[in-house]
């Protein structure tokens, strides 16, 4: 689009939702992370569109990320299960 004529919905949509779809959704209904991934798809964007490269090095950092937090978790959890009732007592707003 342009300031003249406003958004081109129908490119954004192709650009950022459908083309993400085409090139990434299989591999993250495969991968062990997605219920727990935190991505943000616009990480993975360049001029050109999504940038697969790049987004496998983000994804592979997330899992890692993930990977050492639910390690993290279950130590705590096996360890002192305690801390983790007083983590779950405390109010979120």
């Amino acid at each position: 689009g342009n300031v003249f004529e406003g958004a081109d919905l129908e490119r954004i949509k192709k650009y950022y939702i459908e083309e993400y779809d085409e090139k990434s959704i299989t591999r993250c209904n495969e991968c062990w992370a997605r219920n727990l991934c935190g991505l943000c798809y616009a990480a993975c964007y360049e001029a050109e569109g999504i940038d697969m490269e790049r987004k496998e090095k983000v994804c592979g950092a997330h899992r890692y990320a993930t990977k050492g937090e639910l390690i993290s978790y279950y130590s705590i959890l096996e360890e002192k299960p305690e801390v983790i009732e007083e983590i779950d007592a405390v109010p979120y707003y």
